[in-house]
């Protein structure tokens, strides 16, 4: 299943907070949670993305068009159909990881909950076909890795270690940093971006995925469900 890290934290939590109403975290660890997703996010942006940029302005075009349109109708279908907030309705479509969406959802404060569980079960259904079809698709393909010019930066912070604790401090210090500014999604915003643009240049950022699975265990814990009826 995808992101089950979040899944399987949200529904323990979810439960203990129904049956006996004592579950709590502090606010602050969604901002970890956001923090640390946007430097994963970042972390797979890479410098031949940036070459190849000038040949994915019409491709990223067509798809945010289509990607819009997409999630505005079947948005407000929802909307009218099931009479949810237009907020989740539109996060509910939105094409993006659980997680991401999820913890967008709580800056936006829409039911966090909702939007989760239709994001799951929009990837659950994706990850039982797409990736199959696209790997005997490009079976083919060479798989070459790029190779980048050593820099300073690089002799520094020169061990995994020492990449992973400097893109956590990174990380979490534009997440609070983002958090303070006010802006939506801030706090998951600013870590992507400062990743991205090192991972372009120097090899200093990593992020393992142990730590991701943390991130999303937490903002799984976040999640408070509420109920939404569907009249048809």
């Amino acid at each position: 299943l995808p992101a089950p890290a979040m899944l399987g934290s949200m529904l323990a939590v979810g439960l203990t907070n129904i049956l006996f109403d004592y579950a709590a975290l502090p606010m602050a660890v969604k901002v970890f949670a956001q923090a640390i997703s946007g430097a994963f996010i970042g972390m797979q942006i890479g410098r031949k993305d940036v070459a190849r940029m000038r040949g994915l302005i019409v491709p990223f075009l067509l798809l945010a068009v289509m990607l819009t349109v997409n999630t505005f109708i079947v948005g407000i279908a929802i909307q009218k159909l099931c009479g949810w907030d237009w907020i989740t309705a539109l996060l509910s479509c939105v094409a993006g990881g659980v997680t991401d969406i999820s913890l967008i959802a709580m800056e936006m404060d829409a039911d966090v909950g909702t939007v989760a569980m239709m994001q799951t079960a929009r990837l659950v259904g994706v990850l039982l076909f797409f990736p199959y079809w696209i790997q005997f698709v490009t079976r083919h393909e060479p798989k070459t890795a790029p190779v980048m010019e050593e820099k300073p930066l690089d002799r520094l912070i020169s061990t995994r270690s020492s990449r992973i604790v400097f893109t956590l401090l990174l990380s979490i210090g534009l997440g609070y940093l983002g958090n303070a500014s006010g802006l939506p999604a801030a706090s998951m915003v600013f870590p992507m971006i400062a990743v991205a643009a090192l991972n372009c240049t120097t090899s200093v950022c990593a992020v393992p995925l142990a730590i991701k699975n943390i991130a999303q265990l937490l903002a799984g814990s976040l999640v408070r469900r509420e109920h939404h009826g569907c009249d048809l």
